[in-house]
């Protein structure tokens, strides 16, 4: 029996029976398929899949690696012969989000001034104030041309040019610039901890386009659809070149990308002013997110009543915390305001009113901490197991829960669960779907033709010899959120 969630994209559904986004026949709950028992259908639906499995792997292999690997090498050609004809210097121009005021809505770096406008006839004179919603107070500049700037400041010297993606993706690449946007890259952060393969999946332009021409696929809760949203690569920048809100890390654009994609969902930059990880998380997932908040100042108990899940006391909530980042679910958490905000001084070095990932737990010396980032890329806690105490206490801690060795990284901290209770309010979590529209061939940008046949021979290797094809067709996850963490509540 299939259970959906919002992120499967069932082909056919009708009368009880569900062609799957994989291309398996399934059934619903009802007690009748096709006028038949459902068992029956069951039995039969099962028999056709096992025998269509062949074929399907064959099939997705081909939409997943070689057509991709095709149109990505026709494009190519194409821009070559373009440019060839000195028609490569067109760039695309996003006229749905232009780069002017209206884009940027109401952020603080706009210094509007208004326009004057004097307006007379024979009989009386009017002056009045006006805003020119299509001005432009500060200058935009194409992304694919940052490295210059970033790298040496001139172009001749540029040391490489931008990519869309270099190397594995972290959540290092993420750094937050002037926009309150926290929530939006810790959340960032989490999917690049977890599963850097559904970033890469939420780009259908899978390298730097000539063009500078993206489309980048967002789950809209509101219409509770998938939607593809096509931009240009312009981003508001200060006089520097730098730009103003997220900052590429090295030569890559995914991030910045990825940032103005969300705004535009929303309509502006200004939107993307404050919020929280669970919406990001949907946005990202297609999957409902669930939210723990903080019931006293002690962080004693928290609840899950939003979603109706069963409050739990601190102990129970870390127990189910590690369950959750095992199951390489997403995690993030929202420190306390008390009425401040992130430009106050902060409380031990947590930032008032601010997102952050979570990325690991462990116990030392009997202790449970937990491991967060700023996505600021900057300022960590100040307490105990900080990298202000002495860092012989890594040594006593063999393995993290993911198995890691404990290390300082800049924006990283390990710190007490007790004092994040204190610290934090709520808990945002989330999983992440493992269906056939999350795998994605390996570009390989920079290494030309030769990168693109070893992502494909990768993904011949992993799909179709590895079994992961088969896998990934057969066992989707199809739980919720809330199931799951319902279930890890009753075994913890």
């Amino acid at each position: 029996m299939i259970n959906l969630s919002s992120a499967d994209n069932p082909l056919i559904t009708c009368c009880g029976c569900v062609c799957s986004e994989a291309c398996l026949l399934e059934t619903t709950g009802e007690p009748k398929v096709c006028g038949c028992p459902r068992f029956i259908c069951s039995f039969l639906f099962t028999i056709i899949d096992i025998l269509l499995t062949p074929f399907l792997v064959t099939m997705h292999f081909f939409k997943i690696y070689i057509i991709p690997c095709i149109t990505i090498c026709c494009s190519r050609i194409f821009c070559t012969i373009c440019c060839a004809l000195n028609v490569c210097k067109c760039r695309y121009r996003d006229c749905n989000f232009p780069a002017n005021d209206a884009s940027l809505g109401e952020v603080d770096i706009i210094k509007k001034k208004p326009n004057l406008c004097n307006l007379s006839c024979c009989c009386f004179k009017i002056k009045c104030e006006c805003h020119d919603p299509f001005a432009t107070t500060i200058k935009w500049k194409r992304a694919r041309n940052l490295g210059k700037d970033i790298e040496t400041g001139n172009a001749k010297h540029s040391k490489e040019k931008m990519r869309l993606f270099a190397g594995k993706i972290e959540p290092s690449d993420i750094c937050q610039g002037s926009l309150g946007d926290c929530w939006l890259l810790a959340a960032i952060a989490c999917v690049a901890e977890e599963n850097s393969d559904k970033i890469k999946s939420l780009f259908l332009t899978r390298e730097a386009d000539a063009f500078s021409c993206y489309q980048v696929r967002l789950f809209d809760k509101h219409s509770h659809r998938w939607r593809t949203l096509t931009i240009d690569d312009r981003v508001p920048v200060r006089s520097d070149g730098a730009p103003y809100f997220s900052n590429p890390h090295g030569n890559e654009l995914w991030v910045l990308l990825l940032e103005k994609a969300y705004a535009k969902m929303l309509g502006n930059y200004h939107a993307l002013e404050g919020g929280f990880c669970a919406d990001a998380f949907t946005a990202f997932t297609g999957n409902d997110s669930i939210v723990y908040l903080s019931e006293d100042e002690t962080g004693e108990s928290w609840s899950g009543g939003r979603d109706g899940l069963s409050t739990l006391k601190r102990d129970k909530m870390f127990s189910v915390l590690k369950k959750c980042l095992k199951a390489n679910m997403l995690v993030a958490a929202g420190s306390r305001h008390d009425g401040k905000t992130d430009k106050d001084a902060p409380s031990q070095g947590i930032v008032h009113g601010h997102a952050y990932t979570i990325l690991d737990a462990a116990t030392c010396n009997g202790e449970s901490i937990i491991k967060l980032r700023n996505p600021w890329g900057s300022g960590e806690w100040t307490g105990k197991y900080s990298s202000l105490e002495d860092p012989s206490w890594m040594n006593s801690v063999a393995n993290t829960l993911r198995g890691k060795k404990i290390v300082h990284e800049p924006g990283t901290f390990w710190m007490p669960f007790t004092d994040f209770c204190k610290h934090y309010s709520h808990i945002d979590i989330c999983v992440i779907s493992v269906s056939v529209s999350n795998l994605h061939l390996e570009v390989n940008e920079g290494s030309g033709v030769c990168g693109l046949i070893v992502g494909v021979l990768k993904g011949f290797i992993t799909f179709c010899l590895c079994c992961r094809g088969c896998r990934t067709i057969w066992f989707p996850q199809r739980k919720t959120t809330k199931q799951i963490v319902a279930d890890y509540i009753v075994k913890s």
